[in-house]
């Protein structure tokens, strides 16, 4: 029984570790070395949210064939945030450090009329969402943003760049 731990022991050490499936819902892993600097001064897309044990996808295919492009959008640059809803456009100020805090200031947008608004996330939803940010995150390639919804639970937008 003693060698055939020995042997059990070895084999993690000359092959590195036991291999251990992880589920297709495993999220990749945080990037370490990532500064805000990496997501200044680029075009992001809200791919989904995600909020009380619900997600809310943004299928961008069945957006585009109901004429919502580039809704719910957001780029950050030279302490401004500015990007789309749905359908008014908007700005804000924000403010972010190395320790991955966030903090979007007050978002002021246009006033057109939505005629309707895309299924699952209202524009105001949204807005709420980015007025109520204290956190941001890469992942995988995607910007995480963290928030809380009205009910103060923990709300993630999910961002794909475009």
């Amino acid at each position: 029984m003693k060698n055939l731990l020995k042997i059990a022991f070895l084999s993690v050490f000359t092959f590195g570790a036991i291999m251990i499936p992880q589920s297709a819902d495993a999220a990749p892993a945080r990037e370490p070395g990532a500064a805000f600097a990496d997501v200044e001064g680029k075009e992001w897309l809200l791919a989904e949210v995600r909020v009380g044990g619900k997600t809310i996808v943004m299928d961008r295919q069945k957006l585009a064939l109901d004429n919502f492009i580039g809704i719910y959008s957001m780029n950050f640059q030279n302490a401004r945030l500015s990007g789309m809803g749905a359908p008014n456009r908007y700005t804000a100020p924000y403010t972010a450090d190395a320790n991955r805090s966030l903090n979007i200031g007050l978002v002021a947008s246009t006033m057109m009329a939505a005629f309707r608004e895309p299924d699952g996330l209202a524009e105001t939803e949204f807005f709420n969402y980015l007025s109520k940010a204290r956190r941001w995150d890469l992942n995988g390639g995607k910007l995480e943003i963290y928030s809380s919804n009205s009910n103060g639970s923990e709300a993630v937008l999910i961002f794909n760049q475009r």
